[in-house]
């Protein structure tokens, strides 16, 4: 098996190849071997505009406010339509939860875990159709705030 040089390889077994404004991406000779499915990616034609964009209300609940514990959870809309296809419009909802952490008297660190789930629904791309195109998201961070 050879190993290009000119390819720029991830963990998971793809590889990307750059030239000028262009890149091309694949997946390596193992995975292929590991698959034993077909695999197909559909991408849009190059100079296709594609929108996406998302609606969401997020409300945080502090159980006892002094402590710092909260909790998150979130409805949202979202849209992602190509040049010259229908598009599709579907929802989400996030859940999440956080401390708020004081530093000194104007400045907390917020360790936080989120979970975002999403859908669209069937997406229509180039010649052929997405079913079920879906988003989860799981988040662990930390946020700083200052008061």
């Amino acid at each position: 098996m050879s190993v290009p040089a000119e390819l720029r390889y991830t963990p998971e077994h793809e590889w990307v190849s750059v030239e000028g404004t262009s890149a091309s991406v694949g997946i390596t000779e193992y995975a292929a071997q590991q698959l034993g499915d077909v695999v197909f990616v559909s991408l849009p034609a190059p100079g296709t505009t594609v929108t996406a964009g998302n609606v969401s209300f997020t409300a945080y609940f502090y159980p006892a406010p002094a402590n710092g514990f909260f909790l998150r959870g979130g409805l949202g809309f979202a849209d992602y339509k190509e040049e010259g296809s229908s598009g599709s419009t579907g929802f989400g909802f996030s859940l999440g939860m956080g401390y708020d952490v004081r530093v000194g008297t104007n400045f907390s660190l917020t360790p936080v875990a989120n979970f975002s789930w999403g859908s669209v629904g069937d997406v229509q791309s180039g010649p052929g159709t997405v079913p079920g195109a879906k988003e989860n998201v799981f988040q662990i961070g930390l946020g700083f705030t200052w008061h």
